[in-house]
């Protein structure tokens, strides 16, 4: 007793006293594995919008998911920060390919990998489907521009929008990634690949890839961009007594084809492979991290040799 009041009551059981109660449920830790979730899907899905993932998960869409609820994300601030709103665009075209939009974005400071400086995208007005195709020059394949007024975008307003956030989900991917700035193309290429699969608000709220395809997307296959990947090595290219997989990191979906873009940050290597299995809580940054330990305990060791 405490104050007078009854605190626990228990029963005298073979020289034991064994009190009365209830179980409590870790809540705690369930809301936390469920905001992990949240954030986990936040990832996959390129940095998609809180409305954006809420239509997804109260059509039941996203494996696992129980509450839409996302935590402070750091890297969307980073990608995001200081967003102004576009006029309102009214939705005019009856059915696809009646109309299509395109831009051609400003040289990238940093080549790509593959070289290529620019990229074009196209948007179909009724669908909002999205493709991107990268140049090395703005006069590559025969491309002749017709060039809006000079501070006024938004004569070509769809397209400025879906290059807005293109650049925008792009940025947040590769801060959470750590990736080069060299990964530019890889992570607008799927940065288009997510958006095409993300609700949007000037189609009611579908996704273009339903619209265009006349189905739902299937969002099983989506991984967090730069995370781990163990790519399968064929029994051709590896002995009895090599490793039957090889770390990878994750650079983007390959189009037409059912295969994962991994990438080797030793020997600056790309594959596509299908047979892959992730580790989405571990990316490039761990893997620096993880990396300077090792050398630093080495140094600290070899010091420690010296002296003796």
């Amino acid at each position: 007793m405490a104050n007078d009041k009854v605190i626990l009551r228990g029963r005298h059981r073979r020289y034991l006293y064994v009190l009365e109660g209830s179980t409590i449920c870790g809540e705690a830790h369930v809301t936390a594995s469920q905001e992990e979730m949240a954030l986990l899907w936040h990832r996959r899905l390129g940095h998609m919008s809180k409305k954006g993932m809420e239509v997804l998960y109260k059509q039941d869409l996203l494996s696992g998911l129980k509450s839409s609820k996302l935590e402070f994300c750091e890297h969307c601030v980073f990608g995001k920060h200081k967003r102004s709103a576009f006029g309102f665009e009214i939705h005019r075209s009856t059915k696809v390919l009646e109309y299509a939009h395109s831009n051609v974005w400003s040289k990238s400071p940093i080549p790509s990998h593959s070289g290529k400086e620019y990229y074009i995208s196209f948007i179909n007005d009724y669908s909002r489907y999205v493709w991107v195709y990268f140049l090395h020059h703005k006069s590559e394949e025969g491309i002749t521009r017709h060039l809006t007024t000079f501070y006024t975008p938004e004569q070509n307003g769809v397209a400025e929008q879906l290059n807005r956030t293109l650049l925008e989900r792009a940025r947040s991917m590769l801060s959470h990634s750590s990736l080069p700035p060299e990964f530019w193309a890889e992570v607008v290429n799927t940065t288009a690949y997510l958006v095409n699969l993300s609700p949007c608000s000037a189609v009611q709220l579908k996704t273009p890839f339903e619209l265009w395809h006349k189905r739902v997307p299937n969002y099983s296959r989506l991984r967090v961009f730069g995370c781990v990947a163990y790519a399968h090595t064929p029994r051709e290219n590896r002995t009895k007594l090599d490793p039957k997989a090889k770390k990878w990191y994750f650079i983007g979906y390959q189009q037409g084809v059912k295969g994962y873009r991994l990438w080797d940050p030793v020997d600056c290597k790309l594959i596509v492979n299908r047979d892959v299995s992730f580790n989405e809580a571990r990316s490039l940054k761990e893997g620096r991290k993880l990396m300077l330990l090792i050398l630093t305990r080495a140094s600290l060791t070899h010091r420690e040799l010296r002296g003796r």
